[in-house]
């Protein structure tokens, strides 16, 4: 019963492969807690997720803090290697030590997902299905079945224009489209969070370099990928042709939403951090894209908003050239009230408020001798547009409380009914 495992461990040990194999599992295993305070501490430099400008960064700060298990394994595997008997010199036992770039491959990856793709559910499956895989090639790779498996998944499935299409090339063919789409990610982020920005490039433009530079590198992706297929780009014409024919029967509301996100690009009338007030609905712009824009209501809603409305709608934007906006606060007393001292009252409790600007100053306007009372406007500027309502609010707490104190009466809405004397004539009942 024994005897088979018996033999897997007999003959010189320093050239068997499976004893070489249990030293590099056993290291890799034993570096892994030996590893975590050392990278627990340079993590802890960086944000657990990175922040707008510090992608690429934030990514190679945490693939080279994930390198430290893989240095440490094969440390400790060599050690090991160096420390068992046998007649095999060292460059032949070292052999085994291929096996770890594995794992250093595997902490590229894990850093691409948790710095280029947003947290949620299908990020933790890719990295739970990238686990598994990147052990199964490590493991083919030692026992010499990688290179034949690569062979027997290049053989072609079919041809395209004269070129062979396999397994092996599609899926390099999706690597390169991937890694792609990930350096664009990262050099767009760059551009238009970091580098333009303090090269003293206006906001909105920053923005709309880094989307275009992430556009066009994700396009030469597509095309770098394409060519590895073998794709004939003298047939381009064909699909352009295919594609005009799709604008002209059901497109035309993609194409305007791409041809208007370049517009508001380029031409900056709305921006990211701008606040629009769009069909009633209040919110700021987290983001213009070539087909839609993202804004976040008051409420915290996402509103996911076409690039061609913002161009054929009339748009409020509250901050377009500046922040400066007026806070108008309508207010009624009593008809006994002094008008001078309700001005005085109102205008010392707005310039209390740390929101409210000196320069334009704040100001009362008599605006109407009312029904039950005589009409007042408060009228106020401040800077910060979000803060609009809790401002207003603060203000008519303000008002309420000044006018209180001053014994200023607000009147509400009442009907005085004078009966004159004189006798009913007698209905029909009292006749």
């Amino acid at each position: 019963m024994f005897a088979p495992m018996t033999n897997l461990f007999s003959g010189d040990p320093s050239t068997n492969g499976t004893i070489l194999f249990l030293i590099l599992v056993g290291a890799t295993v034993l570096s892994w807690p030996l590893s975590r305070p050392v990278v627990r501490w340079v993590l802890k430099r960086r944000t657990d997720q990175p922040q707008p400008g510090e992608r690429l960064s934030w990514f190679l700060h945490r693939a080279g803090a994930g390198f430290f298990w893989p240095i440490l394994a094969a440390v400790l595997a060599l050690v090991g290697l160096l420390l068992l008997p046998g007649a095999a010199p060292l460059m032949e036992r070292v052999g085994v030590l291929s096996a770890i770039w594995f794992l250093a491959v595997f902490q590229i990856i894990s850093a691409s997902f948790l710095a280029f793709v947003q947290p949620g559910p299908p990020r933790r499956r890719i990295r739970r299905l990238v686990v598994p895989a990147v052990i199964m090639l490590a493991v083919l790779d030692h026992v010499a079945l990688l290179d034949s498996i690569l062979t027997w998944l290049d053989e072609p499935l079919f041809t395209i224009q004269g070129t062979p299409i396999s397994v092996l090339s599609v899926l390099t063919a999706v690597l390169i489209a991937s890694l792609f789409m990930l350096a664009a990610k990262a050099l767009g982020d760059f551009l238009a969070n970091r580098l333009l920005p303090r090269l003293g490039v206006e906001t909105a433009l920053s923005d709309a370099l880094g989307s275009v530079s992430r556009y066009i590198l994700v396009i030469a992706g597509f095309f770098v990928a394409a060519e590895n297929l073998g794709f004939n780009f003298t047939s381009l014409k064909i699909v352009l042709g295919a594609l005009s024919v799709g604008i002209g029967f059901g497109l035309q509301n993609i194409v305007n939403n791409f041809v208007s996100g370049l517009i508001l690009m380029f031409e900056r009338t709305i921006k990211r951090g701008d606040i629009l007030q769009l069909h009633g609905t209040t919110g700021k712009v987290l983001a213009i894209g070539l087909r839609s824009s993202i804004i976040r209501t008051r409420a915290g809603h996402e509103l996911i908003v076409p690039n061609g409305d913002l161009i054929a709608s009339q748009v409020d934007n509250m901050s377009f050239k500046d922040t400066l906006v007026r806070v108008d606060v309508p207010l009624g007393v009593s008809y006994h009230a002094d008008p001078h001292q309700v001005r005085d009252l109102m205008i010392d409790m707005a310039r209390k408020h740390e929101a409210v600007v000196v320069d334009p100053p704040p100001s009362v306007n008599f605006q109407a001798f009312g029904e039950s009372s005589i009409d007042f406007e408060l009228r106020v500027w401040v800077h910060d547009v979000w803060r609009l309502p809790i401002i207003r609010s603060d203000l008519l707490y303000g008002a309420w409380y000044a006018l209180k104190d001053a014994e200023i009466e607000i009147p509400f809405p009442q009907r005085d009914i004078h009966i004159r004397s004189g006798s009913l004539a007698p209905g029909p009942e009292t006749q």
